[in-house]
């Protein structure tokens, strides 16, 4: 029996109204892109496993990918980061859905988030008022899919393995890294990214339904 849900948060609950993304943005203006695997795990180990400022966690992915790191890139790359933390929004079905769920099951909130972007964000929505748990890899100094997240998770709840779904917008990073340590997920693909995965919901709001045929 499910008894605890394990949220992602980007692209899952919360996103950027921007467009594009101001992670798109920073990545193009490398000449990389977001999707490129390798540049995405080089920025998210980069600028989400530590409290350090933007800027000097910026100083260190450009060092990591051979760029100059000249005053006036770091300058654009950290505005770039810092200016969306205004438009950092919940889809619409996020609120909703989080406090009808607060009161049927633990909730836990996982993330991959920066130090900046994620105070920005608990200053405006009750995250601690929705989830017993915030586990954040600027604290942990870690990034997912590393299973250490769900170890931690496991021993601060006591709950068994399989009282425990996850639930997240990355099929490889939230899914597949759940799974590797035993705990079921199910893949909210909002943008139909995986077309092939037949296992997903489509919006926030069929959560309750699925959680009610598979209790």
């Amino acid at each position: 029996m499910i008894k605890a849900l394990i949220f992602d948060c980007w692209g899952t609950l919360f996103t950027n109204s921007q467009k594009p993304h101001p992670f798109s943005q920073f990545a193009n203006r490398l000449n990389h892109t977001i999707d490129d695997h390798t540049f995405l795990k080089a920025f998210e180990h980069h600028l989400m496993t530590e409290e350090e400022s933007v800027a000097q966690h910026i100083r260190l992915l450009l060092s990591d990918l051979n760029i100059e790191a000249t005053t006036d890139l770091v300058d654009e790359l950290r505005d770039i980061m810092l200016n969306s933390l205004p438009t950092q929004i919940p889809y619409d079905d996020t609120i909703e859905t989080l406090n009808r769920l607060k009161n049927k099951y633990r909730l836990i909130l996982l993330s991959n988030s920066f130090h900046e972007g994620f105070t920005s964000l608990q200053s405006h929505y009750p995250l601690n008022d929705w989830f017993e748990m915030v586990i954040l890899s600027y604290k942990e100094n870690i990034i997912k899919p590393n299973p250490l997240f769900y170890d931690k998770i496991i021993k601060k709840t006591g709950l068994e393995k399989n009282e425990l779904l996850m639930i997240g917008d990355n099929y490889n990073d939230d899914i597949l890294a759940a799974k590797e340590v035993g705990i079921e997920g199910i893949l909210l693909d909002r943008r139909d990214r995986y077309p092939d995965i037949s296992n997903k919901i489509h919006t926030l709001s069929e959560l309750e339904t699925f959680l009610s045929v598979n209790k």
